[in-house]
């Protein structure tokens, strides 16, 4: 009875060495599936980044301009009766407050959807 509770005992054995393997195998290829989506959360932080800084350098650029034109289109205290110049310098400063409107509802937006992602991240990681 010794040698088929040793030959049953081996049998285990050989069982639950071939689990370990197949569980060893599954753990190095859920790491390995960690490993890709830590470098994919990477990159998309690391273009986020680098789109949030060429946003800001374009505002700055478009604040300049806003300034430039500005300076440059007629004062409304000119005296120099040229209506259509009145009409041009109306239609510039409505639009800048649509403009100005817009860039307040884009960074309301651009908050909500940062906040989004990090209860998404927070959630998966």
């Amino acid at each position: 009875m010794g040698v088929e509770h040793a030959a049953m005992d081996l049998s285990v054995f050989m069982k639950l060495q071939k689990r370990v393997r197949e569980l060893e195998q599954e753990r190095k290829r859920l790491q390995s599936h960690i490993d890709k989506m830590e470098e994919l959360a990477r990159a998309r932080v690391s273009a986020a980044t680098e789109l949030e800084s060429e946003n800001k350098k374009l505002k700055n650029d478009l604040n300049e301009l806003r300034k430039t034109v500005s300076d440059r289109a007629p004062n409304d205290d000119d005296d120099d009766g040229d209506s259509a110049a009145n009409e041009l310098q109306e239609s510039y400063k409505q639009l800048l407050g649509q403009l100005a409107a817009a860039n307040e509802e884009l960074d309301i937006r651009k908050e909500e959807s940062a906040e989004g992602r990090g209860r998404s991240q927070t959630g998966t990681l």
